[in-house]
């Protein structure tokens, strides 16, 4: 399941990950929150998926990156920080980091909800 909050206070988008995450839930979140015209087009994004067992392997990353890319043109800039606790997941986020060449994104993976928080200025 992917849930998310908005806070316009600080411009940012809270998403939770938890339970099984196949990759067509990524693109179909993805394609949701870019149409969400209620996000402003320049957000800081923080997900946490500590508590989701990514269910997808190399194979999916195409399919992801592709989304992303498209999903990202809605957007002015994104500054995503993803908090990982599992090495596969972990794993996972960091080939899509390698992979995605856009230049209004960043994303860094990290282990704790203090690091992302500060990388994130909030």
């Amino acid at each position: 399941m992917i849930d998310y909050i908005l806070d316009k206070e600080q411009n940012l988008l809270k998403v939770t990950y938890s339970g099984t995450i196949h990759a067509q839930d990524l693109v179909q979140f993805g394609k949701m929150i870019s149409k969400d015209v209620s996000i402003p087009r320049k957000i800081r994004i923080l997900t946490d998926g500590r508590d989701a067992k990514m269910c997808m392997s190399q194979k999916d990353l195409p399919e992801i990156t592709e989304a992303l890319a498209e999903n990202l043109k809605e957007f002015d800039f994104v500054k995503a920080a993803y908090i990982y606790d599992k090495p596969r997941e972990t794993a996972l986020s960091l080939l899509v980091d390698h992979t995605v060449k856009n230049t209004n994104y960043e994303h860094r993976v990290f282990s704790t909800v203090e690091a992302a928080i500060f990388w994130l200025n909030l």
